[in-house]
C-alpha cells in the first residue's frame, strides 16, 4: 500500500507538469524544460519506489526481543535458524544488581528494558519479555511465539490435522518439563541434599512401576516416545511427516537444553540409556536436530549468557 501510494503521487505530479508545459509547447525552450522536468520526476519516482521497497523489506524481517540471555526466547531463535529465515536478534543488556562493593544484592539491572517498557512497547505481553514482531504484528508469550515462528518457517505440518498432532506433541513435552520444574521450583535455586535426592528419585524411578503417584522421567519419556505417530524406518528422525517440525525442535530442546547442571545431564543420559529401545525415536529426533548444519552453526556462534 505504501509503495502504491508513493508511486501514485509521483505519477500524478508528472501528469500535472506535462499538461502545464504542453500548453506552452509552442516554445522550444519550454519543450526542453518539459523534457528535463519529466526526466527528473521519473528519476524521483524510481528512487522513491526503491526506497519504499527497501523499507517494506526491512520491516518484514522478524524481530525477537529479549534480554541478553537464552531463556524463553532461545527456542524461537532456533526455529528461525533451522528454517533458514533471517531475523533480528534484539537483546537488552542484563546484569546482576550489586552494592557499592560490587557484591550481588539480588535482582537484575535492566535499565534499557525499563526505559523501553515505559513507552508501552511490550503491552502485548503484559510488559514482559520475550516478544516477537512478525509481519508488523507484536506477539507475546513464548509458546505463541514458537508456534508463530514455526508456521512462518513452514514447520507446522501440511494440514490442519498434522498441525494438531504437532501441537499435541509440544504439549506432551511441556508436561515433562512441568514435572521437572515442580522439583526445581519446590526446592529453589540453591543446592541442598533434599533437592539432590528429589532429582535423583525423579530420574531413576523405573519406567514401569506399581508405586502410587506420578511417574518420573523414565516413565514420562517412554510414554512420550509411544505417543509419536508411526513412521517408516527411513523417517524415524522426524516426529511428524518427513521434514523438521516444531515437534522435533521441542524434543531436542527437552533432551539437550533443559538440563544444564552436569549431575542432571549425567542422570538424564543414564536414564535414557536404560530404556534405549523404548525411547529410540526421541533419541533419533534429538540427534538429527543437533547435527543439522544450521543448528551446529547456531550453537557455535550464539552468545554466551548467564541463563
Amino acid at each position: 500500500y505504501f509503495i502504491v501510494r508513493v508511486v501514485s503521487v509521483v505519477v500524478l505530479t508528472i501528469l500535472r507538469w506535462w499538461k502545464l508545459l504542453d500548453t506552452m509547447g509552442e516554445m522550444v525552450a519550454f519543450r526542453t524544460c518539459r523534457s528535463v522536468v519529466v526526466s527528473v520526476l521519473l528519476l524521483c519516482a524510481w528512487t522513491s519506489g526503491v526506497m519504499a521497497l527497501s523499507v517494506a523489506a526491512a520491516s518484514s524481517v522478524p524481530t525477537v526481543t529479549y534480554f541478553d540471555a537464552r531463556g524463553r526466547a532461545e527456542l524461537t531463535r532456533c526455529i528461525f535458524r533451522l528454517g533458514s529465515k533471517e531475523f533480528v536478534d534484539h537483546r537488552f543488556p542484563i546484569a546482576f544488581k550489586t552494592d557499592d562493593e560490587g557484591k550481588p544484592v539480588g535482582g537484575f539491572e535492566v535499565t534499557e528494558y525499563e526505559a523501553e517498557k515505559s513507552k508501552g512497547t511490550f503491552l502485548v505481553n503484559m510488559d514482559r519479555l520475550p516478544v516477537l514482531e512478525l509481519n508488523g504484528c507484536m506477539i507475546g508469550q513464548s509458546a505463541a511465539m514458537e508456534r508463530a515462528a514455526a508456521r512462518y518457517c513452514g514447520m507446522m505440518g501440511e494440514t490442519d490435522t498434522e498441525q494438531a498432532v504437532i501441537d499435541c506433541i509440544v504439549e506432551n513435552v511441556r508436561d515433562v518439563k512441568d514435572s521437572w520444574r515442580s522439583i526445581t521450583l519446590k526446592y529453589g535455586f540453591p543446592p541442598s541434599p533434599e533437592k539432590t535426592d528429589a532429582k535423583k528419585e525423579w530420574f531413576t524411578k523405573p519406567a514401569v512401576t506399581k508405586e502410587p503417584g506420578p511417574g518420573g522421567f523414565r516413565q514420562l519419556m517412554t510414554r512420550l516416545n509411544a505417543s509419536l505417530p508411526s513412521s517408516s524406518p527411513e523417517s524415524i528422525q522426524f516426529a511428524m511427516g518427513e521434514s523438521i517440525t516444531l515437534a522435533d525442535v521441542v524434543i531436542w530442546d527437552l533432551l539437550k537444553e533443559t538440563f544444564t547442571e552436569p549431575d542432571d545431564i549425567a542422570m538424564m543420559e543414564e536414564a535414557m540409556a536404560a530404556d534405549e529401545t523404548s525411547v529410540e525415536r526421541l533419541i533419533a529426533i534429538s540427534d538429527h536436530i543437533l547435527n543439522t548444519p544450521a543448528m551446529k552453526e547456531w550453537l557455535k556462534v550464539r552468545p554466551e549468557s548467564m541463563f
